[in-house]
């Protein structure tokens, strides 16, 4: 449904994999953004240290709700809202 939903959006990710998050990989990272408030206190968990570089993606700090279990309109409607909230970031960064 996430490949369908992005595939809409003119995104091809066929081969996409998730990678468990490691402390290296934090390390490594200038921002870290989350879907979740309880995402955020996951990567927390790995390194309490990195919190002033780990973000919920919207700035309100509302969650973006998982659309699993949902129809494919669920999907494709959270992928639209990822989008907007990573544009929205990117224009806070000056990207």
């Amino acid at each position: 449904e996430a490949i369908a939903a992005v595939r809409g959006m003119g995104i091809d990710m066929p081969r996409h994999t998730s990678t468990p998050l490691s402390r290296e990989m934090l390390a490594d990272a200038d921002l870290v953004f989350t879907l979740t408030q309880g995402h955020r206190q996951n990567v927390l968990a790995i390194d309490p240290s990195a919190d002033k570089r780990v973000l919920v993606l919207d700035p309100s700090g509302s969650d973006v709700p998982d659309p699993i279990g949902q129809p494919q309109e669920a999907y494709t409607r959270t992928a639209h809202r990822i989008r907007e909230l990573v544009e929205q970031r990117l224009n806070e960064l000056n990207w």
